[in-house]
């Protein structure tokens, strides 16, 4: 027994397929039961030591960029809104808590690379598990203290500085924004429920986004899986719910969003001709217009996935875990935006063409006898 338990206990803290454990605070029974063994059967792995301590604070302005994809000044922001609610209970026994810099610098390396969970806990000096730990605790705290406050849906002023920009560089006139989506991938099926696999022929969640001119996020809406269409995705979010039942307080007049033609034209969304072959050259015009506008929300996710490159593809089994990821990603590149982040430096060319829905014919389910169940694990914007 003496030989078998270290075993059990170190391929538990450190074999990924187990990181889907669900962890709230640091006081588990099982993790008291593990500080409570006697030291001769605890096994430790071998790690890096001092990475964070000595290596990190060594870096130059460029090396701490290229490491963890923005810059120490957006850092320091994130340290000083989330240290607080990050920080530990005092231990009276085991291991010192992780500092919230600590936790903040893993998730920071973990969202901007493709990394394994066991290669950043080698690199950091912890186990996997605390790598999963560290991820899902700060995505969450992240979203839960900034989502209201980087991630805003635009008053009527803005709307009309907004509109008056996209005009001044379209002819468009009152347009305040572009929505598309797109696919996050993901390295497996979660639960093995096809619903995920997409038109395309792999695994992924859907997100929905509404940027301005400026590339600045206003509205998020993640979790619905890869096989439903846009459309679908849209019909049920929150800001389809609450611009369609506007009364004038989040649209401001005439005011419209720009989507492609996946989506339904209404008053309040702008899609282009149908091309079947009879437009007039004044829609063909209008069409390039649009075409053009909308590259805005095409190059904001190309930030998006260009400078976070984990969201190239998750390991995530738990699928609230992917949106809370995602949605702090999103976060992340308002901030960049704000701060002037150098963001063209991490542009991903055309990161949509070989994941979107668009491309392919819409897969009608209920045709095939079964409807895609409404799954709870979205996210999205909390209107107020």
């Amino acid at each position: 027994m003496d030989a078998v338990l270290p075993f059990f206990i170190d391929e538990f803290l450190e074999n990924e397929e187990t990181d889907d454990i669900h962890v709230i605070g640091e006081n588990n029974d099982y993790v008291l039961f593990i500080s409570c063994l006697p030291t001769n059967i605890r096994c430790d792995v071998a790690k890096i030591d001092k990475f964070v301590e000595e290596i990190i604070p060594s870096m130059n302005i460029s090396e701490f960029k290229k490491h963890f994809r923005l810059s120490r000044d957006i850092y320091d922001i994130l340290l000083l809104e989330l240290g607080p609610s990050l920080k530990y209970r005092e231990r009276n026994m085991g291991r010192p808590a992780l500092t919230p810099d600590k936790q903040l610098l893993i998730f920071l390396w973990y969202i901007a690379n493709q990394d394994s969970m066991r290669e950043v806990a080698c690199l950091f000096g912890v186990s996997p598990f605390t790598v999963h730990r560290c991820v899902r605790r700060v995505s969450k705290t992240l979203c839960d203290k900034l989502l209201r406050k980087f991630i805003i849906w635009p008053d009527h002023d803005a709307q009309e500085h907004i509109s008056r920009v996209i005009y001044e560089s379209s002819g468009l006139q009152n347009c305040i924004g572009f929505i598309d989506g797109t696919h996050i991938a993901l390295s497996f099926i979660p639960n093995g429920d096809k619903d995920y696999i997409n038109r395309k022929g792999y695994p992924s969640i859907q997100l929905q986004l509404v940027v301005d001119d400026q590339m600045m996020i206003r509205d998020t809406y993640v979790g619905w899986p890869g096989c439903v269409h846009d459309a679908r995705v849209y019909r049920n979010s929150p800001i389809f719910n609450r611009l369609d039942h506007d009364n004038g307080v989040n649209l401001a007049q005439e005011k419209y969003l720009i989507g492609d033609a996946a989506y339904p034209l209404s008053s309040f969304m702008m899609t282009p001709f149908r091309a079947v072959g009879n437009l007039s050259n004044a829609q063909k015009l209008f069409n390039r217009k649009v075409s053009s506008i909308r590259q805005t929300v095409e190059r904001t996710i190309g930030h998006l996935k260009g400078r976070f490159r984990r969201l190239r593809e998750l390991y995530c089994m738990n699928i609230e875990d992917c949106c809370y990821l995602i949605t702090s990603a999103c976060i992340l590149h308002n901030l960049c935006v704000l701060k002037k982040d150098d963001m063209d430096d991490y542009l991903e060319l055309n990161p949509n063409q070989a994941n979107r829905v668009n491309y392919y014919p819409n897969i009608d389910l209920q045709q095939l006898g079964r409807e895609v169940p409404c799954h709870q694990h979205t996210l999205g914007n909390e209107w107020t």
